[in-house]
């Protein structure tokens, strides 16, 4: 980076030699990567429960800027500037007297927001008419399509990562999550939608008709407003009418969307198709009406909220901002969070199983406030090593990122050359949903079991020569080998969901090679990283060492995707053997005074969908 660069030779920062990338972004999304470790936490005002109409979660541009002015920039603020926190912060006898000071700030801005709250609400109705009143006029149907919510964009972001970076990665997003939320539909809904639609549509006809025969109609008061009227009122019919083409699959693109969100809850997996998961996922993505209905009334609602909802809670986020600040040299006062210390913030469900978490000393450990949700500090790691190669990362993380890639690519090799009864391990079931996602991905997911195929033929061939020693070539079907076991149940299912065929090893290269060209037409932006992903990431690695694959090509985006679906997976794995190993452990304690068979059964998990549907 130029920035590295130029402090090399000029030494614009005295505190230290040389900048590391992570330096840079701390300096850059200091106070955001305070806000992405609150939602994380749950310490912003976003949800909230309204008699009658449940959980409503908002999170508006007027009420963001508050809350930075009070955490951040305000007077009183924990930060005397903007690199340092207040050194009162460094004692712990004083925190009462520390949350009584920003108790009294909050509610001080919360006044002032109260009295400025009609002039506010004027201006938000004025900005909102000239900014979206040409666009209105010639587009009526932006107000059905949907946007990210700012809750949304806070809740899916990583730490340190840059907003335009951020834009890049929902904006692969929009495509799948636009499609699942219109795959919903209500049957009733869809009856009284076509209705309304024929009656609008024929007096709008019927309107233009007149008008096209007569042009003193269009003269008439009032015409064209019943018009615009009648436009408007088609447009919202036809968005609640379903495609009568639409195949309905939504634990696939619900599959797509995490992959390029990153950021899921872990109790949708395999309820995509229910109306609560739809109803949460909607205070992800909502509709830009929506959108602009939420802004226009916060100016009215911010005051309440900030001194009934958010002022309660200053004593947590005192202990917050005193626990999770630590001081780096050269870059002054920054998140804990932020440092992307897998060892002291990270999750053991989300990490591979060791000794030591298996302790039950440790256990405790994954329930402090200490440890991210939802894999937010590993799956921060993970995108900043592939969009930043060069950072030298600590051994913690490295070992952390080195154990995530030779656990999947001993996952795959015992799955693909050992019997597994067809029971599939986290990389395979990840391998299987990334091919899911489209049809660049399927390539390259099929190249990678084809990629393993060529190994394991090359074993095959090499068992051969030892036992017979002829030099010649065995087909693998014909001429089985007692050390290598043949094709098992579920190599069978791979080829028949990939639509694998037998084939010689030179076709089998070909056609690595050919599926990563193909990644070249996903939808990847430079913003993002480097050109060409590092040759130690996990999609790479997984074809092996030997794989004989050159010039690697940008997988960044692919590898990343692909890393998301494994370590949700193994979230899932680690969570499942918890809770059976919990329960073996209560039936062992339990006393009993005769023998008891006990099953403890698994429902069976739905296959997703193969291939990509297009509507």
């Amino acid at each position: 980076m130029k920035i590295r660069e130029v402090q090399s030779e000029q030494h614009m920062c005295i505190d230290k030699e040389q900048l590391t990338e992570l330096d840079i972004y701390h300096r850059i999304l200091r106070f955001k990567n305070y806000m992405v470790a609150l939602m994380n936490k749950n310490l912003l005002p976003v949800k909230f429960n309204i008699p009658l109409l449940g959980e409503y979660v908002t999170l508006s541009r007027g009420l963001l800027f508050n809350i930075h002015f009070i955490l951040f920039k305000g007077p009183g603020s924990p930060f005397q500037n903007n690199w340092q926190l207040r050194d009162d912060f460094n004692f712990r006898t004083n925190q009462v007297e520390l949350a009584q000071r920003l108790s009294k700030l909050i509610m001080w801005v919360a006044v002032a927001n109260l009295i400025l709250a009609p002039v506010i609400f004027v201006w938000q109705c004025l900005y909102f008419l000239f900014s979206y009143a040409n666009i209105l006029r010639k587009e009526p149907g932006t107000l059905g399509m949907r946007t990210w919510s700012n809750y949304g964009r806070l809740y899916l972001r990583h730490f340190n990562e840059l907003e335009h970076e951020l834009d890049a990665r929902l904006n692969r997003a929009y495509e799948y999550a636009d499609r699942y939320l219109s795959s919903f539909s209500s049957p009733l809904m869809a009856v009284v939608a076509r209705n309304i639609l024929f009656i609008s549509g024929g007096i709008l006809v019927l309107i233009l008709a007149l008008g096209i025969y007569d042009e003193f109609v269009f003269q008439v008061e009032h015409v064209l407003t019943i018009i615009t009227i009648l436009s408007v009122i088609g447009l919202i019919c036809r968005t609640m009418i379903p495609d009568e083409n639409l195949i309905w699959c939504p634990e696939q693109l619900m599959t797509a969307i995490l992959a390029h969100v990153h950021y899921l809850p872990s109790n949708w997996k395999n309820r995509a198709h229910t109306v609560a998961v739809r109803k949460e996922f909607e205070n992800l993505f909502q509709f830009k009406a929506g959108y602009l209905l939420n802004e226009i009334v916060s100016p009215l609602v911010t005051p309440f909220i900030l001194m009934f909802v958010f002022r309660p809670k200053s004593l947590e986020l005192v202990k917050f901002f005193r626990s999770f600040t630590v001081s780096v040299k050269g870059v002054g006062n920054v998140c804990s969070f932020a440092q992307l210390d897998v060892r002291k913030h990270g999750n053991p469900d989300w990490q591979l199983p060791t000794p030591n978490t298996k302790q039950k000393g440790n256990v405790e450990d994954s329930t402090t406030k200490s440890v991210m949700d939802n894999g937010k500090t590993e799956l921060s790691l993970i995108r900043f090593t592939l969009t930043n190669p060069e950072w030298k990362a600590p051994p913690d993380a490295v070992n952390f990122l080195n154990d995530i890639r030779e656990h999947a690519a001993e996952e795959l090799r015992n799955a693909l050359i050992k019997d597994t009864d067809n029971k599939t391990s986290p990389i395979t079931e990840s391998l299987i949903s990334f091919g899911t996602i489209d049809a660049e991905y399927s390539s390259l997911a099929t190249s990678v079991f084809n990629a393993h195929n060529v190994q394991r033929a090359e074993l095959l061939t090499s068992s051969i020569k030892q036992s017979i020693n002829q030099n010649k070539y065995y087909d693998r079907k014909y001429h089985p080998t007692p050390n290598i076991p043949q094709t098992s149940g579920f190599e069978q299912m791979l080829q028949q969901s990939f639509g694998e065929q037998e084939g010689n090893m030179l076709r089998i290269q070909t056609s690595c090679d050919n599926s990563l060209e193909n990644m070249r037409k996903l939808r990847i932006s430079k913003v993002e990283g480097r050109l060409q992903g590092p040759s130690e990431a996990l999609l790479y690695n997984l074809y092996g060492i030997d794989s004989k694959i050159s010039n690697p090509i940008d997988i960044t985006v692919a590898d990343m995707s692909l890393s998301t679906l494994y370590l949700h997976n193994l979230h899932k794995y680690n969570t499942d053997r918890s809770i059976q190993n919990t329960v073996e452990e209560g039936q062992e304690a339990e006393p009993t005074t005769s023998k008891r068979t006990i099953i403890i059964s698994k429902a069976a998990e739905d296959t997703p969908l193969l291939g990509n549907v297009r509507s």
